[in-house]
């Protein structure tokens, strides 16, 4: 693992820590392209426990995260857009 790895995950686990001490929903951004949309459960210090949305609890590690950063319900936003 390189110093940038390494560095990346350090901030990625920082985010995770205010996300979860806050309690808001997260869009988790994943290395392969996929994602993950819930509330962080638990930081441990190699992965998050994540209640995902539709899938339930789940264990996330680091090192599979690109980014983490608050969820947005796009259904709920498009809603009030029609309402204006």
């Amino acid at each position: 693992m390189t110093d940038d790895e390494t560095t990346n995950e350090l901030k990625i686990q920082k985010t995770a820590q205010i996300f979860f001490e806050k309690q808001l929903p997260v869009h988790v951004s994943k290395k392969n392209d996929g994602w993950w949309n819930g509330y962080i459960q638990e930081v441990c210090a190699d992965f998050i426990m994540l209640n995902e949305f539709k899938k339930g609890l789940m264990p996330i590690f680091f090192i599979e995260i690109v980014d983490i950063e608050s969820y947005v319900n796009l259904k709920k936003e498009e809603k009030g857009d029609e309402r204006a």
